[in-house]
């Protein structure tokens, strides 16, 4: 799986993802501080889907899975979760299992 965020100190672009472990991925989510403009963090896994997530308080978190259309960006699905959902749903996006059915995604 590959990295890419901003948490107002290091930034890792989308465009230069890093390689990440399952363990690192989860302690980078653990740390990572609550909103302020332009911070994210998102993973890329094998099957090249992209999930991004701003904490938003504590325990609130904004999911954004953005939708490609013929290779162009075309929108984005969201909601909001809980930090443990965040942690679930990135484990299973790294195993490449069923990720969807832990958050209700629709455009908003």
């Amino acid at each position: 799986m590959k990295m890419c965020k901003n948490d107002g100190k290091e930034h890792i672009p989308v465009s230069k993802p890093e390689n990440v472990s399952l363990e690192e991925a989860l302690r980078e989510i653990d740390k990572f501080p609550t909103f302020e403009e332009e911070m994210f963090i998102g993973f890329i896994n094998e099957r090249d889907e992209r999930l991004q997530f701003i904490r938003l308080e504590r325990d609130k978190w904004l999911i954004d899975a953005p939708v490609f259309e013929d290779e162009e960006y075309a929108y984005s699905l969201q909601d909001e979760i809980k930090h443990s959902q965040v942690k679930e749903i990135v484990t299973r996006f790294f195993q490449s299992k069923d990720w969807k059915s832990l958050c209700n995604l629709r455009k908003l």
